[in-house]
C-alpha cells in the first residue's frame, strides 16, 4: 500500500493512497482572502472545517459552515468554495475518493451525498485531525490501516449528529441583493457595468459591492464572470459552437479575453475542457 506525499503551498500536508482508493487527503490552511474558482472533481469530496468559516456554492445554493461543519460534494458537480472577506482564515480537511463501487467508503459517501450538509462536534473533529497527522507520520502498512480507520471514525462522528441546513434565512438577506444577482444571471451575455446593475435595484456601486462581498465573498464583476464561465462550460460540453461563438454568446467581446478568464477560473483552457468532456461521453 503506497503512501505518496504531494505538496501544495497552502497545505499543511497532502497525501495520496491510490492502493486503497484515497485519491487525495490534505489538511489545508487558507490565511488570506482570495477569489476561488468554479470547478468540479471526478472524485466524491468531503470537507471538514476545523477552524474558521467556509462557504460553498453548489446547484445555485449557498451555504456557510463554521468549525465542526462538513460538506459532502458528489463527483462531477460544479461548485465553488469561498472564505469570508472579513474573516478569511479557515483550516479544513479535504478528502477525495473515486466514484463508483471502488470501496465501501465510496459507496457510503455516495449514499450520504444527497444530504450534503452535516455537522459534528468541533473538539472531536480537531482531535480526529490530530490523530490523522500522527498516523501519517508513520508511513507503513499499519499506518495506512490506521488512517483508514480514523477516516471512518470521522465519518461516524459526522453522521451521528442531525444534519442541519445552513442556508441563511431568506428574510435576513437584503432582497436587493437577490434582485441584483438575478439581474446579473439573466443579462450575463450583455455588456454590464456595476453601476448599471446597482441602479436597477436602487443602490450605489459601493453599497452593492459591500452586499455582494459580505454574502458571496466576491464582488459583482467577479460574480458576473462566474455566471459567464458557467454558461460557457455548458456550451462547450453540450454544443458544437466554436470558441468565438461561445465567447460571444457568453458576453465576451474578445475570444482571447474569454480564454484568459476561462483558464483563470477553471485552471484549464476552453479547448482542453471540451476535449475532456468528449472523452467522458465516450467512456
Amino acid at each position: 500500500m503506497q503512501l505518496i506525499h504531494i505538496h501544495h503551498p497552502y497545505d499543511r500536508y497532502s497525501v495520496v493512497f491510490p492502493d486503497v482508493g484515497i485519491m487525495f487527503l490534505a489538511e489545508v490552511e487558507w490565511k488570506t482572502f482570495r477569489t476561488h474558482r468554479i470547478h468540479d472533481h471526478q472524485e466524491v469530496q468531503v470537507l471538514w472545517i476545523l477552524e474558521g468559516t467556509m462557504g460553498l456554492e453548489i446547484d445555485g445554493r449557498r451555504f456557510q459552515l463554521s468549525a465542526g461543519g462538513c460538506y459532502v460534494i458528489p463527483a462531477d458537480r460544479v461548485h465553488s468554495v469561498f472564505q469570508l472577506e472579513e474573516a478569511p482564515r479557515v483550516v479544513f480537511l479535504d478528502l477525495r475518493v473515486p466514484p463508483g463501487p471502488a470501496s465501501p467508503m465510496t459507496a457510503f459517501l455516495e449514499k450520504l451525498a444527497p444530504r450534503m450538509i452535516l455537522r459534528t462536534d468541533p473538539a472531536r473533529l480537531r482531535k480526529g485531525a490530530a490523530r490523522l497527522r500522527r498516523a501519517l507520520a508513520r508511513p507503513s502498512l499499519r499506518g495506512t490501516a490506521r488512517v483508514q480507520a480514523l477516516l471512518w471514525d470521522l465519518l461516524a462522528d459526522t453522521v451521528a449528529r442531525i444534519p442541519v441546513d445552513c442556508h441563511e434565512p431568506e428574510e435576513t438577506v437584503d432582497p436587493r441583493l437577490h434582485a441584483a444577482d438575478q439581474f446579473l444571471q439573466d443579462h450575463a451575455a450583455q455588456p454590464l457595468s456595476v453601476e448599471a446593475v446597482a441602479a436597477t435595484v436602487g443602490l450605489s456601486r459601493s453599497q452593492l459591492t459591500r452586499l455582494f462581498r459580505a454574502h458571496f465573498g466576491l464582488g459583482p464583476a467577479e460574480r458576473l464572470r462566474q455566471y459567464r464561465i458557467e454558461k460557457a462550460r455548458t456550451l462547450l460540453a453540450d454544443s458544437t459552437l466554436t470558441l468565438k461563438e461561445v465567447a460571444c454568446v457568453c458576453g465576451f467581446a474578445c475570444p482571447n479575453h474569454f480564454c484568459r478568464v476561462f483558464q483563470q477560473l477553471t485552471r484549464t483552457t476552453p479547448t482542453q475542457f471540451r476535449r475532456a468532456q468528449i472523452k467522458k461521453r465516450r467512456r
